[in-house]
């Protein structure tokens, strides 16, 4: 009967978990290195192929900075170069420079049904945020042959949610990967910084919601209560 319990515990475990995540960039795939200093001229960019999709499919990663007033703007990613941290690529703006800086990952089309498991938005994972931003998040459809942005503001390092239903596509849209042939993040700083500041993206993702944290403690608390029980000693 323990056996029978424990089982009970870790499949109550397991569907506690979020479903798996469709991941359009987790920044393992690099190196990379892009600078712009040359003010309201033309941006640089850089191009990283190999991401990975699914088992057998590969993509592209265009990662552009454009310097609109100052001394430079950058981006870098240098995989493993901290082993067990989490890879991250970076945006760099000089003291006193704006400007933006962006990477987008392109796929194969029809490749990833963007809905599998409920999905219903996508989350930019920020572990840098040292300045007050703007984070521009677009998709491409492909067959429309138009890109669609939603902007938010970039308070601090978080993670950002941006629904399926911001965009002007149905829901129902994202069940074939054409809409994500293009996956765009832009990091947009308008005001100038007394020092050099550093926004960092580990992840961009779909997913559904978050659970509230309140959920999250109860449903630890369950399961805590549940492996007591299956580990108690039996009386004979």
């Amino acid at each position: 009967m323990k056996m029978i319990k424990a089982g009970v515990v870790v499949l109550l475990f397991a569907a506690a978990l979020p479903a798996s995540a469709l991941v359009v960039d987790s920044f393992e795939v690099g190196p990379l290195s892009v600078t712009d200093s040359s003010a309201n001229a033309i941006s640089e960019s850089t191009v990283v192929t190999g991401l990975p999709i699914g088992p057998t499919m590969v993509g592209e990663r265009r990662t552009t900075v454009n310097l609109t007033a100052g001394t430079s703007v950058s981006a870098s990613l240098s995989p493993d170069a901290f082993p067990g941290a989490d890879d991250a690529i970076a945006f760099t703006f000089a003291s006193g420079s704006t400007g933006t800086a962006s990477t987008m990952q392109f796929k194969p089309i029809n490749s990833v049904d963007a809905t599998v498991n409920g999905h219903d938005r996508f989350f930019v994972d920020i572990i840098s945020a040292p300045a007050l931003g703007t984070l521009i998040f677009g998709v491409e459809d492909v067959i429309l042959d138009e890109v669609t942005t939603f902007a938010q503001p970039i308070t601090g390092p978080g993670i950002y949610e941006i629904l399926y239903s911001d965009f002007v596509f149905l829901p129902g849209n994202f069940t074939g990967f054409d809409v994500l042939a293009l996956v765009l993040a832009q990091v947009e700083l308008d005001t100038p910084q007394a020092s050099a500041v550093t926004y960092e993206i580990s992840e961009i993702r779909t997913g559904t919601a978050l659970p509230e944290p309140s959920s999250v403690v109860t449903s630890a608390a369950g399961l805590l209560i549940l492996l007591g029980v299956a580990m108690r000693p039996r009386v004979r």
